[in-house]
């Protein structure tokens, strides 16, 4: 980072989380480069911040150095490739189902998925679909509200192949319950 400026402050953040599918582990850090002093306030208040949250156990810290120093590049392309496959199956699976448009994920480690509302009887919107769907089929998906995007909902790519399809299998079976017949609602509009 150092070397990108000698006049520009800059944060650095960074974690396990993502990158070694580790989100509970809750560990990150932020590298400060800051050669003119800007940052000497925020410094000191990510120090007293630091010290108000909880970190993780002992073994977890103890295996920080081995993860980010012994950890082969295969590891890296190997988690791409199977995340990238992943992502395009929970794709194909969702596309399947009428009512239900997903966007390919982009490097992210889920995928958007349009709740056309209009297209189901009885769900009033994406937070009603994701409690529906929780309770019926057991299947957590984070309502689209929460990031600002009404009647859409948020699907993780990370759970194997088989789980990934079992998923699909169940949202179809839910998303046909409530899916509003078009040719039923087309026989009755012309009698």
């Amino acid at each position: 980072v150092a070397s990108l400026t000698k006049k520009v402050p800059i944060l650095t953040l960074s974690g396990l989380s993502k990158q070694y599918l580790v989100p509970g582990w809750r560990v990150g850090w932020i590298v400060i480069h800051d050669p003119i002093g800007a940052f000497i306030k925020i410094r000191t208040a990510l120090q007293k911040l630091s010290t108000l949250l909880l970190g993780p156990n002992t073994l977890i810290q103890a295996s920080i150095p081995s993860i980010l120093f012994e950890t082969p590049d295969s590891y890296y392309d190997e988690l791409n490739d199977k995340l990238h496959r992943q992502s395009l199956l929970l794709y194909d699976e969702i596309g399947d189902i009428d009512g239900l448009e997903p966007i390919k994920a982009r490097g992210a480690m889920y995928l958007m998925v349009k709740i056309h509302v209009k297209k189901f009887n009885g769900i009033n919107d994406d937070i009603d679909f994701a409690n529906r769907l929780l309770k019926e089929q057991a299947i957590l998906c984070l309502p689209g509200t929460i990031f600002n995007m009404p009647n859409y909902f948020r699907a993780v790519i990370c759970p194997p192949p088989h789980i990934i399809h079992e998923i699909g299998k169940r949202m179809k079976t839910f998303c046909s319950k409530y899916l509003i017949d078009n040719n039923q609602t087309n026989l009755s509009s012309k009698l």
